[in-house]
Formats: structure tokens, sequence, C-alpha cells
């Protein structure tokens, strides 16, 4: 037995691995980044005239929820990591709007001291468009996004994190230089810190280089390409959930940008407690909602093309034919294989 499979025997440290991912142009609007891309470097092979930006206002969308009638540790960390990146020196010129948006009974989860906007109630939860073996009255994912996106204006720029997202303090600097580089839709994976017991910006926990994690969990995009959206009634919380924001933002946006190598996000931990059996009528749900989004996205011909290339070299899961269409059963396999891959 090898020292470091000895190591991880004696610590009971399971071996962690990556699943790999497509880099370079997925589509001709969209490009992912490599881990031999600076970040650094990005703006100025895009834009070789890259200034400093102009003032940039961003909204920051957020679903924080309460556990036993309160906000957990997880959340209180993502919390108070938005609130010292938004009074950053490197945050940027411009405004940053933290908005949360609640489900009912949450409305007075946030304190007013923290200067987060409260935005109204949602109304409906995935237990208002699906029946499940185990009800769970999860938020969905574009209700979400309308009620924080409402108090956005026209040029601001649109954020949403999961709510167990934490940022570095230069996060919202970062986006801002970005933006000027001229991207209008960006995803950022984040890096995985520690343990799911962390919850601490103490100097050993922050000061890991952190794992990278393939999953979605934080969206850049204009108030623009936002009104452009197809809805879908996809839930949080849930498997399949990302699927239709990757699908809209990869058909509406100019230039869309895929981060997988920065540390701007991270994660405490590397909990998945969807990742069972008992939740996969959820799945279904949600993929089911992503093909529908697809096929409607690819009505449009100007926009077809984008979306096939896309599909093709991202994950190679989904594929539309010349027509735009998927066939029959898409979602029940593209569902089948995320359950087997994450099992």
């Amino acid at each position: 037995m090898g020292l470091r499979r000895q190591f991880r025997k004696l610590f009971g440290i399971k071996r962690q691995t990556i699943e790999l991912q497509p880099s370079g142009w997925l589509a001709e609007n969209v490009f992912c980044q490599s881990p031999s891309t600076p970040l650094s470097e990005i703006v100025h092979v895009f834009d070789p005239k890259y200034k400093d930006p102009d003032p940039i206002n961003l909204v920051h969308i957020v679903n924080f929820f309460s556990v036993d009638g309160a906000m957990n540790d997880v959340q209180r960390a993502t919390l108070d990591s938005m609130v010292t990146a938004k009074s950053d020196p490197l945050a940027g010129e411009g405004e940053t709007t933290l908005v949360q948006v609640p489900v009912h009974g949450d409305e007075d989860l946030i304190q007013a001291h923290y200067g987060m906007q409260v935005a109204t109630k949602l109304e409906r939860t995935v237990l208002d468009v699906g029946t499940f073996r185990i009800p769970r009255p999860l938020p969905l994912l574009f209700d979400v996004l309308e009620k924080g996106a409402s108090v956005a204006k026209p040029g601001d720029f649109v954020i949403y994190t999961n709510a167990d997202i934490c940022l570095q303090p230069y996060f919202y600097g970062a986006v801002r230089q970005l933006i000027a580089g001229g991207f209008d839709a960006i995803t950022i994976n984040r890096r995985t810190f520690g343990d799911a017991h962390g919850f601490s910006h103490d100097p050993l926990s922050m000061g890991e280089v952190g794992m990278q994690h393939p999953g979605f969990d934080c969206f850049v995009f204009s108030k623009e390409v936002f009104d452009q959206f197809v809805r879908t009634d996809s839930c949080l919380g849930m498997s399949g959930v990302i699927q239709p924001m990757l699908f809209n933002l990869a058909a509406h946006s100019k230039r869309m940008l895929m981060l997988k190598n920065v540390s701007l996000t991270f994660h405490f931990g590397d909990d998945r407690p969807w990742k069972t059996q008992d939740f996969d009528d959820y799945a279904m749900h949600n993929f089911t909602e992503a093909a529908d989004s697809l096929t409607k996205l690819a009505e449009d011909v100007s926009k077809r093309g984008h979306l096939r290339e896309f599909c093709d070299n991202h994950i190679g899961i989904w594929k539309l034919d010349d027509d735009g269409l998927l066939a029959p059963d898409a979602a029940q396999e593209v569902a089948q294989a995320h359950l087997a891959n994450n099992a």
C-alpha cells in the first residue's frame, strides 16, 4: 500500500476525484477557462484596450432560509462574506445591492443592520407544480431570480449564488473587471475548503488552496440578458436545477465566460444532500424542466447553433438535432446518467 493510501486509511480520508470538463471555445459566444489561463490575463486577451471599469452596479441575489427558526452557521458565514466583500477596498466602483428573497415565514430572517434588501416573499414552491414521494417546499429558482432582479435597473448586472457559497473579499472587484472586459454572462465554480463543520474564516481554513469543484453555484449576467430568459419551474436544492440557467446564458449572451480555475468563491466541505435515491423524483422534475427549456430556446434559429455547440462541447449529454429537437427520452437519460455519476 502506497504512503498516500496508508495516510488516507489512517485518518479516514476519502479519495476525492475531480470531474474534468472541456475548456476553450465551447460555442461561438462561450469561452471556458483552462487551468493554464490566468484570470488576470483573460480581459486583456479579449479586450486589448481594456482599462479599469467605469462604475458598474451589481444586484446580488440569494435565498437564505431558516433552519429550526434561525440561520445556520453555513449561511451566516455566507452572509458575513457578502457584507465584507461589499465594503472591501478592492470592490470597485458602483453600487452593490444585496437582496434576500425569502420563503414564507422567513421575511424577518435577515436583520436590517446587514444592509440587505428583503424582496417580497415567494408565493410558490415546487409542491405547487409537482407531486413528490417526500414533500419538501423548495423554492423555484426562476421565482427567486424574478423577485431579486426586480430591483435591478437597465444596465445593472445580476449575481446569483447559492445560500452556502462564501465570497472572497475581492469578489465584487473581480466581477466588475470581467464585466468591463466585455462579458455579459459569467459562471464561477467554487473552491471547497476544509469540511462541512468549518464555517469560519479562521487562518487555517482560509489558508487552504481548496479543491476544484465541478458544480455550478455562482452566476453573473446583465439585466438585459436576464430579461430574455425562458423561465422554468426547476427547484433549488436538488440535482439538475442549474441546467436551464446554463442553456439561457449560452443562448442569450453575446460573450459568456465560464471560470473553472479561480479562487473567487468557496464552500466549507463537499456535502451533497441531494445525492440519494429518496429525491430522484425531484431530479427527474428538474431535468424535465431543463429539457423543455432547451427545446424552447432552440426554437429560435438564430440561437440554435450556439446551443448545439454548447451542448456538444460542454458535457456532451444533451444533444439537439438539426431541427433543434431533443430525443423524447432525453431528460430521463440525462437524469439517470447524472444520478449514476453522483452515486
